[in-house]
């Protein structure tokens, strides 16, 4: 959150995001140009796996508020990374990002406007 609002982005944290029975990402953040839900992962190894209703349910709300659906992955000791949802893998069951994909189809934090 500190990374956008550093930034100028209005930022706002959506409490108990995953949880709910209505769809939301971690956060939503907007610069008036740009209207992005970031759902927002952390992991101590090399491979993050995320459930298939997490990634739907990010993208029906993206679509109903008209924001941009992202994922934004940190793994240990590495800076935050944004990456688009279409690029995740797909498995049978969920969706699965590892550090070598993020950090190819990903973008750094560092490269918002």
């Amino acid at each position: 959150m500190d990374i956008f609002a550093s930034k100028g982005y209005g930022v706002l944290r959506s409490a108990g995001s995953g949880k709910s029975r209505h769809p939301a990402p971690d956060i939503l953040v907007g610069n008036g140009q740009h209207l992005l839900a970031i759902e927002c992962k952390a992991s101590k190894g090399d491979i993050v796996y995320i459930d298939n209703e997490q990634i739907s349910g990010l993208h029906a709300f993206s679509r109903s508020f008209g924001a941009r659906a992202l994922i934004a992955f940190r793994f240990n000791n590495e800076p935050w990374y944004l990456m688009d949802t279409h690029d995740l893998e797909r498995t049978k069951t969920r969706y699965k990002a590892s550090k070598k994909l993020v950090k190819a189809k990903g973008f750094l934090h560092t490269s918002l406007a």
